[in-house]
């Protein structure tokens, strides 16, 4: 007589209770780092932490797996914590022996990560490892640590002699030594910069790029070039500058070329390019308001602003007129790009500006005004930390927040930022041709720290020893 179903499905359970796996739970326990210790950006620090899976009371022995995540500690509004790194494992298989505990410690090394770039100085970071036994059962421990940048340090200025075109310059920014010689070229230097946390310097010429360590016991090393990309627009090279800091943690140099601009890290590699029209020739460009902002030529001889989106390099809109002023007519003439009431804004020659506001209603247009001064515009540009400058008879400052001053009775070439130091580096023709040292917080000069070095020169770049903010 066959047995009732229900006893049968009983026994089927008691069969299944029997075979199960019955066993404790797994724990671990961090070993280092302890005491939340301090680390800096780009060091390599060991981890260590060491977990026990106790043998099975009853069933098979599995093997366990563990998980490292390192993210930063107590990231408010956040719907799931932020994991910067991982690490994986499983229990060897030689110690997963039958009725014997699992005990095991394991060394893992990271390598803390570049945020040199922005707010805060230092970063709180919470470190978890899990245990996960062959059941699915969880053990965990937890431990922090910190990951403090280097303060902003001045290493070094960069800069084109005035007697010596073709030949880029170091000196040290603490000793005030004697200038030690990067590179001599045939052609002539027009920008140099540097890759501040890779002591490289980026020296443009007309028609390509070259990188250059900076100097050590007065030598300098080829690392890399780079060549004007193939485009229908004429004009090669058209500036060098950072990046901007708010959008990159690494040291990124902006390279205008004709046709397009590149952001290019000290290796040499394209992170980011934005290409124009056939039609546009490139004159200037900045991040302006999260986006990247270009001033260009077209064919027909007008000018126009364009708005392109940081991340995609897809681009948004942009506004089209025809300069006024003579000196910006032509193939040749003269515009610059500054930031004014917040807007993106071209300068032309004759100092007159054209404001692309947008309104809070979606409405967009140009509004035109004269911007402060006299006489024609020789120079202007937006500084690395904000607001903007034009040279024109006398030395214009247009601060980020506040009303435009004079900052000095004369006018300015190349503009250098010292980041670190609150001070700015100008090539003034008065009262003697020199790169003169001037506060940012009022524009006033600091004589003793003039360099009168091989004459003003074309240009020039502060060294700093990481990218980002003091």
């Amino acid at each position: 007589m066959r047995p009732p179903l229900f006893l049968s499905f009983v026994s089927a359970l008691f069969y299944l209770a029997g075979c199960k796996t019955v066993k404790d739970p797994p724990s671990v326990q961090w070993l280092r780092p302890t005491d939340s210790p301090v680390w800096s950006t780009d060091s390599n620090v060991p981890l260590r932490f060491t977990y026990t899976d106790p043998a099975p009371k009853r069933g098979r022995q599995g093997l366990a797996t563990w998980r490292v995540d390192i993210g930063p500690e107590n990231e408010s509004g956040a719907n799931a914590p932020t994991i910067w790194w991982s690490a994986t494992g499983e229990t060897p298989t030689q110690l997963a022996v039958e009725g014997l505990d699992v005990i095991d410690t394991v060394d893992l090394t990271w390598t803390v990560p570049d945020l040199n770039s922005g707010p805060p100085n230092s970063t709180a970071l919470q470190l978890t490892v899990s245990v996960w036994d062959s059941e699915g059962v969880r053990a965990a421990d937890f431990t922090t640590a910190e990951i403090q940048r280097p303060p902003l340090e001045s290493i070094g200025i960069a800069y084109v002699a005035n007697n010596a075109p073709e030949t880029v310059l170091w000196i040290s920014a603490l000793s005030q030594q004697d200038a030690s010689i990067v590179t001599t070229s045939t052609e002539p230097v027009l920008s140099v910069m540097h890759f501040d946390g890779k002591e490289r310097i980026l020296v443009g010429h007309p028609n390509h790029v070259e990188a250059w360590s900076a100097p050590t016991a007065s030598t300098s090393a080829f690392i890399w070039a780079r060549t004007a990309p193939f485009g229908p627009q004429s004009g090669g090279l058209q500036f060098l500058r950072r990046a901007g800091h708010a959008q990159s943690t690494s040291a990124l140099i902006a390279v205008g070329w004709a046709d397009r601009i590149e952001w290019i890290n000290g290796d040499g590699h394209v992170q980011q390019s934005w290409l124009l029209l056939d039609e546009e020739t490139l004159i200037d460009a900045a991040v302006i308001n999260g986006n990247m902002c270009i001033l260009a030529r077209t064919n027909s001889g007008e000018l126009r602003m364009i708005q392109c989106n940081l991340e995609q390099s897809a681009r948004m809109n942009a506004i089209t007129w025809t300069p006024e002023a003579p000196g910006s007519l032509g193939p040749n003439g003269e515009a610059w790009l500054i930031q004014l009431e917040g807007d993106p804004t071209t300068i032309e020659a004759d100092g007159t500006a054209r404001r692309w506001y947008t309104e809070p209603n979606g409405q967009t247009g140009l509004n035109t005004q004269p911007i402060l001064g006299s006489g024609g515009v020789s120079e202007a540009g937006i500084f690395e930390l904000g607001g903007s400058w034009v040279s024109r008879e006398q030395w214009h400052w247009i601060p980020s927040n506040g009303e435009p001053f004079t900052a000095q009775p004369f006018p300015a070439g190349p503009i250098a930022q010292d980041r670190a130091q609150s001070t700015m580096w100008v090539n003034f023709a008065f009262p003697a041709p020199e790169w003169s040292a001037i506060s940012t917080s009022n524009g006033a000069l600091i004589p003793a720290m003039s360099i009168p070095l091989g004459g003003a020169g074309t240009a020039i770049c502060v060294a700093h020893n990481r990218p980002g903010t003091p």
